[in-house]
């Protein structure tokens, strides 16, 4: 009901069996690096299409995109942002989970935990979406989320510590 109503109310103009293919393919890639050009060849349109759809996803509040931190440092860092099915219910759906023991042995189980991990820490501690980051090399060191201190409430744009009197 949600892609053939809801998503077209909120201006997505996608066909819902192409959104709902996209949005299968969409729950393999939760807690991976995005590629749009990938999941495009594989639907058979383009990039810059398979963008617009995720966007809509994430402006729906459906998708968490996990936006990477990186600064001009001598490490190849990713800059690729990261993949979150916001409800996990519909993630186990999406990837015919229906039981504990079909998530404990499913390949994309240690994902499900990341995501489920972020989403509570991100609850808990009150922060935008928006204000959270990864951080990853191209060889692997990874830190998987990092909310910068504005995030939490704080009346500053800067990020860094201020002294107070």
């Amino acid at each position: 009901m949600f892609l053939e109503r809801d998503l077209p109310q909120l201006g997505v103009s996608v066909p819902a069996a192409t959104m709902r293919r996209f949005w299968t393919m969409l729950a393999h890639y939760h807690g991976n690096r995005w590629n749009g050009s990938e999941l495009g060849r594989a639907l058979g349109v383009t990039a810059r299409t398979i963008n617009r759809y995720f966007d809509a996803l994430v402006d729906a509040l459906i998708v968490r995109r996990l936006q990477p931190w990186y600064e001009n440092l001598k490490k190849r860092q990713v800059k690729a942002p990261k993949v979150y099915l916001a409800d996990s219910g519909m993630l186990h759906a999406l990837l015919g989970v229906d039981s504990e023991s079909a998530l404990m042995g499913h390949p994309k189980s240690g994902a499900y935990w990341e995501g489920f991990a972020m989403q509570e820490m991100v609850r808990i501690l009150g922060v935008d979406w928006d204000r959270c980051y990864y951080w990853a090399t191209q060889r692997g060191q990874n830190w998987s989320c990092w909310c910068s201190p504005a995030a939490a409430g704080s009346d500053s744009n800067s990020s860094a510590p201020a002294l107070r009197r």
